[in-house]
C-alpha cells in the first residue's frame, strides 16, 4: 500500500514537471510597439506665451539614443478662440552638452484649434539627430497675432 501511494505521488511529480516544461511561455510583446523607458518632463518651458512672441530658454539635457533617437511630446491650448496657427518648439542638439550643433536644430510644430488643448506628438530618428547625443529645449515661438498659449506640458520620450 505505501508503495502505490508512493508511486501515485511520483506519478503526480513527474506530470506536473512534465506541464510545467510543455506549458508556453507568456507571450511578449510584439517588438513593434512602442516601449517607452523614460518619460522626462522639460523644465524652464514658459507657462505662457504671449501672441507673435518668441521665447529662448534652455531646459536640462536629456540624452539621444544612439540607434532610436527620441520622441517630443506637447500639450497646448491657445486663449483665442479664432486661432489656428501652430505654436513652434526648437531643441538644440549636441554630442557632447558643451558644444551646440546650430546646422540642424529640431524644430516641431503643434497646430492650434481655438480654445481646444491640443495634443501633439513626433518621433526624432536617430538618422535625423547625426552625431548628437544629447538634446534640449531651446526655444518656443508663437506666430498667431491675437492671442497667447499655453503650454500645459513637454516631454521627451526615450526607448
Amino acid at each position: 500500500m505505501k508503495k502505490t501511494i508512493a508511486s501515485i505521488l511520483t506519478l503526480i511529480a513527474i506530470l506536473a514537471l512534465l506541464f510545467l516544461v510543455a506549458a508556453p511561455a507568456q507571450a511578449q510583446p510584439s517588438t513593434n510597439q512602442v516601449n517607452p523607458s523614460s518619460l522626462i518632463a522639460l523644465t524652464n518651458v514658459p507657462a505662457t506665451m504671449p501672441a507673435t512672441t518668441q521665447s529662448n530658454r534652455n531646459s536640462q539635457w536629456f540624452a539621444i539614443d544612439p540607434v532610436r533617437g527620441f520622441g517630443i511630446m506637447a500639450s497646448v491650448i491657445s486663449t483665442n478662440a479664432t486661432t489656428n496657427t501652430a505654436v513652434t518648439f526648437q531643441f538644440d542638439l549636441s554630442p557632447d552638452r558643451t558644444r551646440v550643433t546650430t546646422t540642424q536644430p529640431v524644430r516641431f510644430q503643434v497646430p492650434l484649434n481655438g480654445t481646444s488643448s491640443q495634443i501633439g506628438f513626433t518621433n526624432v530618428p536617430a538618422a535625423m539627430v547625426g552625431n548628437a547625443r544629447w538634446g534640449r529645449f531651446s526655444g518656443l515661438t508663437n506666430s498667431h497675432t491675437t492671442g497667447g498659449t499655453t503650454i500645459s506640458n513637454l516631454w521627451i520620450i526615450q526607448q
